[in-house]
């Protein structure tokens, strides 16, 4: 049949084992059911209907509903869904997320490196004598990638997992530190490569390059504004003074001794920190310093044998001194008993001086004690009574020394 044509009629029934439509139009018309094994239009227009299957090579659809579609490449301007699966989401420009829960986590083996120049994966490896020319492009595609590099920089290589799948997991770990000697740019092969000359013999470790191998840049010889570096590591240290986990800050990097250059740390066997560091009292912001000069402590202690009250002030110096005043008294049944000390401790050789003095009052005894006591340096004397104590001070005659203190 080439051609149907009616202004109005129905079909009740069409059926053909094999024949081909050129052309059904119809101004308005209602097909109940159509079935076909294969059906090609050019144009397909419906108000409503139910399509099970849907496939076409190129293909403009403005409004998708269905519980089920499958596509191997669609272009789509916009999706309203409660609910999306997909196993791999690559976002191109933005994504906005009003909530975003992250239901694994995953570790991180190996170590990173923050210091004044980036780091490289070597794509070329030039033997030089002795020393090795390792070779990065000088682009990545999109733009241009600058030789942060410096001669007399210190360039760190550090694997420890150097298994290939499929072969034994025995595999020794790589290590070199090295002194850069040169740096520069180069053209091969029609591509500009930028490179660091590494020492084959200014070295830790063992010096064998390969295309592939991560750099580092880990201290300079001789700009101190490049010595500086901060080392986050999941295991294997090459700090040997600390243990991983670890995060440590480090300055004056200028050799291979990376442990003798260590700020502040936070490891598996232990942390300190050095610097500014400010605590919050009562909402104010101080510093360690501020709040040792600020700190004191009294106490009233009341027990059914004896009353004790004590005021203890610790203060802080910046030369390095710390001292610590005390005095108090205490009541008992058959005595009263009152002491005063200074405490001195000088950090710089580890010093420590204390000054006592005491005051024991019975009811048929009094007796005076005056100490002074060094710790670091093997000296402990006192006198425990006033006999050897003299003034010659005309303005204040009531002060009394000791020549043998």
């Amino acid at each position: 049949m080439t051609t149907l044509e009616s202004s109005t009629g129905t079909i009740t029934n069409l059926t053909s084992t094999t024949g081909t439509i050129t052309n059904l139009d119809s101004e308005k018309g209602d097909i109940k059911d159509l079935t076909s094994e294969t059906v090609q239009t050019g144009k397909v227009t419906a108000d409503e209907g139910t399509i099970i299957t849907l496939t076409g090579t190129d293909a403009t659809i403005t409004n998708v509903s269905g519980e089920n579609a499958t596509f191997d490449l669609a272009t789509l301007k916009e999706i309203l869904s409660e609910n999306i699966t997909t196993e791999n989401l690559t976002v191109t420009r933005s994504a906005h997320f009003f909530e975003l829960i992250i239901d694994k986590i995953k570790a991180a083996g190996g170590a990173i490196l923050l210091t004044p120049s980036d780091g490289f994966k070597v794509e070329k490896v030039v033997a030089d004598g002795d020393d090795y020319k390792l070779y990065w492009l000088a682009d990545d595609g999109d733009k241009k990638i600058s030789n942060m590099w410096e001669i007399g920089d210190q360039a760190i290589c550090q694997e420890f997992n150097r298994a290939v799948e499929g072969t034994s997991y025995d595999v020794a770990t790589k290590y070199y530190w090295t002194l850069v000697t040169d740096t520069g740019t180069e053209t091969i092969e029609n591509k500009d490569y930028h490179f660091i000359k590494v020492s084959g013999t200014d070295k830790v470790g063992t010096l064998d390059p390969e295309v592939g191998d991560e750099i580092a840049m880990l201290g300079s010889r001789t700009n101190t504004d490049r010595q500086s570096a901060l080392y986050l590591a999941a295991f294997n240290s090459i700090d040997t003074g600390i243990k991983a986990p670890l995060i440590a800050q480090y300055e004056g990097i200028n050799d291979f001794n990376l442990s003798t250059h260590r700020i502040t740390w936070f490891a598996k066997n232990g942390n300190e920190v050095q610097g500014n560091l400010k605590v919050i009292v009562d909402g104010e912001a101080k510093t360690i310093q501020e709040l040792i000069e600020s700190e004191k402590e009294s106490i009233l202690e009341v027990t059914n044998e004896r009353i004790t009250a004590a005021v203890t002030e610790a203060k802080n110096y910046t030369d390095g001194r710390e001292e610590v005043l005390r005095s108090f008294i205490q009541t008992t049944a058959d005595n009263v008993l009152l002491s005063a000390n200074n405490t001195s401790k000088d950090y710089t050789d580890g010093v420590a001086t204390t000054l006592r003095g005491e005051i024991d009052v019975k009811a048929d005894e009094i007796t005076s004690t005056v100490r002074k006591e060094i710790i670091g340096s093997n000296l402990f004397l006192y006198n425990t009574s006033v006999e050897g104590w003299r003034t010659d001070n005309t303005t204040y005659p009531d002060v009394f020394f000791n020549e043998n203190l």
